[in-house]
Formats: structure tokens, sequence, C-alpha cells
């Protein structure tokens, strides 16, 4: 008697996904015959005519695989009758990918970064990500390739908060970092010079005075004004909220001898710095500069020497 005895092969590997499959593979019968099963036949081979017996007992054939590549594991011998299936298993590779979330905001200076933001896989998976996770997150066990391709993963964020914009993503590995860019709100403050001073009448007038302005009581800069820049300055570029929180601005003038302060206006409109000098002696005007108190004594000299002349005059005709 004769028997036809069978091999089949059976690749547990999900379709080949990682693609290391090998294109052929030898097997071996216990009978010292070999065959090659590949994709071409099917994998799958048949030894005919093979003797069915031997000294009066029934052989048992067995099938050995030769050259099986080390990300397999020959997991299953099955045989029936004399047919035998040969399982050979791979996992497939699998990955962890994260996403984390950078924010380029100040620390939150303005006050609007949202407390939670959505940010979605490109596989259709999406996570959450907020201050209680540190703004990072990560799916596991997703394939690492497919067709024997490696599988690109990539991240969108879904609502993204108006006064943000995605400025960089930076993918190291499977990990990758978002980065969300606000720039913080600023302001200008304008502060004017007024004198009041009938025109440097009495030429008291400073060449220059200090102004100091100050952040919610805080000082953060000062600067002179002075006839070259037309007695006027404008801060800018001045940040509009602390935490969240609009900054209030004011000033200060450094104390002006012989002048009074007023300040009007606010940071919104600019402030204007009116200082008053009504002078000395009521009407009569202090001397100017550049006049010389000689001047003032030859004049009430002049002024005693016509008086006494006079008297004498109206002495002597009376």
């Amino acid at each position: 008697y004769t028997v036809d005895v069978t091999v089949k092969k059976v690749w547990d590997d999900a379709d080949d996904q990682d693609g290391i499959r090998p294109e052929s593979l030898t097997v071996k019968l216990s009978n010292g015959d070999s065959v090659v099963l590949n994709e071409e036949n099917g994998w799958t081979a048949t030894i005919k005519d093979l003797p069915k017996n031997s000294n009066g007992q029934e052989i048992t054939y067995t099938w050995t695989e030769e050259g099986l590549p080390e990300e397999y594991e020959l997991t299953g011998t099955e045989t029936e009758g004399y047919v035998t299936t040969l399982t050979n298993t791979h996992v497939p590779y699998t990955v962890d990918v994260t996403v984390k979330k950078v924010w380029d905001d100040a620390d939150d200076q303005d006050g609007i970064r949202p407390e939670s933001l959505t940010v979605k896989l490109s596989n259709g998976d999406s996570v959450v990500l907020n201050e209680e996770n540190e703004w990072t997150a990560t799916i596991k066990d997703l394939p690492k390739n497919e067709n024997g391709k490696e599988i690109e993963y990539t991240w969108t964020e879904e609502g993204l908060p108006e006064g943000y914009e995605l400025t960089n993503t930076e993918t190291e590995g499977y990990v990758t970092t978002l980065t969300n860019t606000h720039t913080p709100e600023t302001i200008e403050v304008k502060v004017t010079k007024v004198w009041d001073d009938k025109d440097n009448y009495d030429k008291v007038r400073p060449e220059d005075v200090t102004i100091i302005l100050y952040a919610d009581g805080q000082k953060v800069d000062s600067v002179k004004l002075s006839k070259s820049n037309d007695w006027t300055h404008t801060f800018t570029e001045l940040d509009k909220y602390d935490n969240g929180k609009e900054i209030e601005y004011t000033i200060e003038e450094e104390s002006v001898k012989g002048y009074t302060t007023e300040i009007t206006g606010d940071m919104y409109e600019g402030f204007v710095v009116t200082n008053t000098h009504s002078g000395e002696g009521g009407d009569v005007p202090n001397p100017q500069t550049g006049d010389s108190i000689y001047t003032y004594i030859t004049m009430l000299l002049v002024f005693l020497g016509g008086f006494l002349g006079f008297t004498r005059l109206y002495l002597k005709n009376n």
C-alpha cells in the first residue's frame, strides 16, 4: 500500500502586517524528503506514493521546518490522516503613541488658555488634554506597520481657541509635541506735559521733568520730558494683563520746584500733567534771567537823586 502525504502552512501574522513573512519555507518529511512552500503553491505540497507500512506497522510521517524566521514560532501542528497543518505565528509589532501640548503664551498671561483641548490621532482615536494630565496623553498598543510599511501617526487639534495658533509640530519617535502660541496683548500709555506759567515768564521752568510709570502700583518705567521731545512721550509694548487681570497703569511726576502739579486723564486716553507757577510778589514780576541787580540799584539811585534835586529846588524857591 502507498499513501500521499500532504503538508499545509498557515500564517498567523495579521496577514503579514509587519511585512516580515518569508517568501518561501522548506519543510522536511521524516523520511528525508523535503518540499518548498510558497505563495505560488498556496503554501501546500504533497509527496505521493509513499509506503504506508514498514515491517507490518503503519508509518507515522512527520514534518519539520527549516529556516523559520526568528520573529515567528511554530504554534500548531495538526494532523488529520496524512494531511499535516503547520501554523506559524508572529504577533504584530505595536507602539505607544504620545502627544504633548506646549503653551507659548507667557504662562497664560492674558488668561485665555482653555481648560482642555481635544486632539485627534490620524487613525481616528482622540484624547483630551488638560492641566490634570499635564497636557499629555498616550494611546497604547497601536499597530506599528500596515502592509509591511511603518505607519506614520499624526495629530490634529479640534477647537483651537481664538487667539492661538499652532506654531510648531515636532515628532521624535512616537512622541509628538504640539506648540500653541498666543502673543500677549499690549497697550500704549501716552503722557503730555502742559506748562501754566505765562510762557515761562519768570524764567524758572526746568529743562526737563521726570515722569514715573506704575503698573498696579509698582514702578516699571520712567522718562524725561523736555523741549527736545515736545514734552510728550508714549510708553509702548506694555502688558495689558497679568494673570488674566487687566493691569492698571498710573503715573507720577517727580517734584518740580516752584510749581504745583495736576494729573488728569487715564491710561486709555492718555495722561496730561499740568505744572502751574503763579510767580512771587503778586503782580510785580521777579527779576528775569539775565537782568542785573545793579540795573535796579542804578534806577533806584537815579530816582532818589531826582527826588532830592526836586526837593532842594522847591525849598530854595520857597
